[in-house]
């Protein structure tokens, strides 16, 4: 069985995660556990696809900053293609604020970082690494003009986009 390629375009986040025993109260603080993850639902598909052995190529944009840095290095351990990967000087990295309370409900609040600098123009040059076959996954957590220019590049090109409506 051939392999189609497979790209996908979305949000890279340095996920700050606070696991607490139940979410606060509006005014209320409460303590809880600090962890640091990579996030991000388009970084999250594209390392997901690799772990089940395929050779995922992926377009985001990071932050120049000491963030930027760690989300690069850990796409790459995880076998992400980041050669469509953008770094964009003077900004910094999308970043999630995230509390998980003990019953799995949550809260997040996202900075959005360099993943909101993504213009139409950009999405084009990306599409170099896009074959007639690839298999595109997009999500809606790129600016919308992006993600429109994603979809007339699809009716021009011709390629296959699976598109991810949740923000």
């Amino acid at each position: 069985m051939s392999v189609r390629p497979l790209m996908f375009f979305g949000t890279t986040n340095l996920d700050l995660c606070f696991n607490i025993e139940r979410l606060p109260t509006p005014g209320e603080s409460l303590m809880g556990t600090v962890t640091r993850h990579p996030g991000g639902k388009g970084a999250n598909q594209a390392v997901a696809a690799a772990r089940l052995g395929l050779e995922p190529h992926f377009y985001t944009h990071l932050g120049d900053d000491g963030a930027g840095q760690s989300l690069l290095k850990s796409l790459m351990e995880a076998g992400v293609c980041t050669d469509a990967i953008t770094v964009c000087a003077g900004e910094v990295s999308g970043l999630a604020l995230v509390m998980v309370a003990d019953d799995g409900s949550n809260m997040i609040v996202i900075d959005p970082g360099a993943n909101s600098k993504v213009a139409p123009d950009m999405i084009e040059s990306a599409t170099k690494f896009i074959e007639p076959d690839t298999i595109v996954v997009a999500e809606m957590g790129m600016p919308i003009t992006a993600l429109n220019r994603l979809f007339e590049l699809k009716r021009k090109k011709g390629f296959e986009l699976i598109f991810n409506p949740a923000r």
